[in-house]
């Protein structure tokens, strides 16, 4: 049985019984506006965040940093997959790491890297234990 749970800032603990928070519709978007907020809030100087999907606006994008065109990367893709190829087609970035676990996420990268102006991306997979790093280049370069 889904269980509410309202998520407004870090003292809201975290539920003992994930999938009964998880399986609420409401508890999801809550839970997905505060981790984009904290990773827009958290992001380093020298990196650039863009978080999507994540706000009440479902078209809405971020940029921890001012000078990015967001405005450009705003989409209404039922998949994630395809919104981070998006964003990668759309960077203007020297370099882009994509952290997925998905496979399918690499799959789409490698079949539109000719279309992305950034020369170098990379893919962070697997799990904390087991790192996995996938790198594509135009200069065949690894990290």
């Amino acid at each position: 049985m889904p269980v509410r749970r309202e998520i407004q800032d870090r003292s809201v603990p975290l539920p003992q019984k994930w999938d009964s928070f998880n399986t609420h519709a409401a508890n999801k978007a809550d839970f997905g506006r505060f981790l984009s907020q904290q990773l827009l809030l958290k992001a380093l100087a020298d990196k650039t965040i863009v978080v999507a999907r994540g706000f009440s606006d479902e078209e809405q994008v971020e940029s921890s940093t001012p000078n990015v065109n967001t405005e450009e990367l705003e989409g209404r893709h039922e998949e994630a997959d395809t919104h981070i190829v998006l964003h990668c087609v759309k960077s203007r970035a020297s370099k882009i790491v994509v952290a997925a676990r998905d496979t399918d996420v690499l799959v789409l990268l490698l079949a539109h890297f000719a279309n992305m102006p950034c020369p170098r991306i990379w893919m962070k997979a697997g799990t904390s234990k087991k790192t996995k790093i996938h790198p594509n280049s135009l200069n065949g370069s690894s990290v």
